[in-house]
């Protein structure tokens, strides 16, 4: 009866020393959690399919740095989750997150773990945008200029736009539109388009627009027309008179109006009524006529441009 009371006080013994044991476990891993800091997320920046993330202890938290063992990094597409545990990183503080939707956000948080794994509280969750590449980039071509004009890119953090021309940076600009003067009138350019983030991080190209250049015509000046020749611009062409020859007389009377009969009478000219005078050119002796050419307003097409006003 002693043994059996003597072995059933030892095992209780032995069974409150292992629930000591274990509850004083429990409160060793629940006091290790509690030392582990909880980091903050410090850069995000989007690149071209990517997000770069990087964090850091607070300073008030810096006594504990020896505690973290690692870092868990985890990712939502909605503010509020669910987070999808991306991966460890022992011997850095910054992650680059690849193979992304461009100008999808997506939501970043990082958590702390000791050794035997404890994991801290997890930082706030911030955004952050893979950058998308300009948009409808459209040229147009202007008197010995081309004017380029896109839409904004999604970009956290631009540092400027640089445009292209035929595969060559001529600009940038922190604008949604360029004036490119240094073209030359019917020569067809190529534009392209790139974000560039505060890191250097640039985008993809923006799709191609094409455009050229026109200048006035500067024989016409740019109305198209020119004076005509033929009528040095007075709408009329005169020539000499077939009937008369150019001396303005009436070729019956020679002039005169009439002559005298062989008994001494006169007889007026019948032809010219007794002026002397051409009846076909009324005596000036050259005809006048609307010109052929410009068709009286003493203005024709110029061949230069071909009444367009404007090389091209």
């Amino acid at each position: 009866m002693r043994a059996a009371r003597a072995i059933g006080g030892a095992a209780l013994a032995f069974v409150f020393a292992l629930v000591m044991v274990f509850s004083g476990y429990l409160t060793y891993m629940a006091v290790s959690a509690q030392n582990v800091p909880s980091p903050k997320l410090v850069t995000l920046l989007g690149g071209a399919g990517k997000a770069k993330v990087s964090w850091a202890l607070d300073q008030k938290d810096q006594a504990m740095a020896s505690a973290v063992d690692h870092y868990v990094l985890y990712r939502a597409e909605q503010p509020g989750g669910p987070f999808t545990k991306l991966g460890e990183q022992r011997d850095t503080t910054t992650f680059t997150d690849e193979n992304l939707t461009n100008g999808k956000p997506y939501y970043y948080a990082v958590a702390a773990c000791d050794e035997r794994g404890n994991e801290s509280a997890p930082s706030d969750a911030q955004k952050v945008t893979p950058m998308s590449a300009p948009s409808g980039c459209y040229a147009s071509g202007g008197e010995l200029r081309i004017t380029v004009r896109w839409a904004p890119a999604q970009v956290q953090n631009l540092s400027t736009y640089v445009v292209y021309r035929n595969g060559n940076a001529i600009q940038k600009t922190r604008s949604t539109s360029i004036v490119d003067g240094n073209v030359r009138r019917g020569v067809s350019y190529f534009y392209t388009v790139r974000a560039v983030a505060a890191d250097g991080t640039a985008s993809k190209d923006s799709n191609r627009a094409r455009a050229s250049a026109w200048q006035t015509c500067p024989r016409c000046g740019g109305d198209g027309q020119i004076t005509c020749t033929r009528c040095g611009g007075d709408g009329r062409t005169s020539q000499t008179c077939w009937r008369c020859g150019g001396d303005g007389d009436c070729n019956t009377c020679g002039g005169y109006g009439g002559w005298y009969d062989w008994w001494g009478w006169w007889i007026t000219c019948g032809t010219c009524g007794g002026d002397g005078d051409c009846n076909n050119c009324g005596g000036d002796g050259r005809i006048t006529t609307t010109c052929g050419t410009c068709g009286g307003d003493g203005k024709v097409r110029c061949p230069t441009c071909k009444g367009r006003g404007r090389l091209t």
